[in-house]
């Protein structure tokens, strides 16, 4: 195994991590009114407030959609 190999198990390790703790955080607001119901969801600022990158964001956002947390419409961003 490579070097190289390594370091991006590294990363994709880091990167679900980063994922999960969004899934964790946004539904946490979600659930207790932090984001309101219909209100655009800004990713740049969620991203930034949690230290990660928009990348495991958008992942966490996605699979927030896909439980019926937030809703995602195409071309316009999450809700």
């Amino acid at each position: 195994m490579s070097l190289d190999n390594g370091a991006w198990l590294c990363s994709v390790y880091s990167m679900q991590s980063a994922r999960s703790y969004a899934v964790e955080r946004v539904r946490e607001w979600v659930l207790d009114g932090t984001l309101t119901d219909g209100s655009r969801i800004n990713e740049g600022a969620i991203a930034k407030a949690l230290a990660i990158s928009r990348t495991p964001l958008r992942e966490a956002l996605f699979d927030l959609s896909a439980d019926g947390y937030i809703e995602s419409i195409e071309r316009r961003g999450f809700f």
